[in-house]
């Protein structure tokens, strides 16, 4: 299984990322997917305590993308 976490502040925005993560993964390619959504880093962080995701799409309005990931690698 695949898993995607989608970090976007917009819920609309995130809804449509998690519907096209999935038609384009399940749909195009046949793969089994998971897309968690998180509505800040903050929480895809805490979430990465206990979650592992072979893909992000970061888009959190509260800290940069490169200040996030680092963040996941010290959990």
């Amino acid at each position: 299984m695949m898993r995607v976490a989608i970090v976007e502040d917009h819920p609309a925005e995130r809804q449509l990322v998690k519907t096209m993560c999935t038609a384009y993964f399940r749909d195009k390619h046949d793969l089994d997917i998971d897309c968690g959504t998180f509505t800040g880093t903050d929480d895809f962080i805490e979430s990465w305590k206990s979650n592992r995701f072979d893909l992000v799409l970061l888009d959190g309005p509260d800290r940069p993308g490169h200040r996030t990931l680092p963040a996941t690698a010290t959990r």
